[in-house]
């Protein structure tokens, strides 16, 4: 469980930055303490799922986002997903977006596993 939230942390940074964002802009933002979001980011701290909603939000955001893996490889099955997840974002219905979630966290625990 530790590895998860220090990935979340990860990503929600990676996000974060992309967006050219400080910490204490998003805290403005989102209305979540920017000492709390570098918790997070740090992997200190859980969200609870009223900040991940605040936090996508001020990101521009879908909650899901804060959950997909950061890179992406160079295999087929790969780039194939970056193009699924790509095309999903732009037309998707949020039930296919909660289903590509559900299969990319089997995928990680799988890959985990092996």
């Amino acid at each position: 469980m530790d590895k998860l939230i220090a990935l979340f942390g990860q990503r929600l940074r990676t996000l974060r930055k992309s967006r050219g964002l400080t910490l204490e802009q998003l805290g403005r933002a989102s209305g979540v303490g920017y000492k709390h979001i570098n918790e997070i980011e740090r992997g200190a701290k859980v969200p609870s799922f009223e900040a991940i909603g605040r936090l996508a939000a001020a990101l521009r955001a879908e909650p899901y986002e804060l959950f997909l893996p950061e890179r992406l490889g160079s295999k087929p099955a790969d780039r194939n997903l970056r193009l699924l997840v790509a095309e999903i974002e732009k037309h998707g219905p949020p039930t296919v977006k909660t289903f590509l979630l559900d299969v990319l966290t089997s995928a990680q625990t799988l890959t985990r596993q092996e």
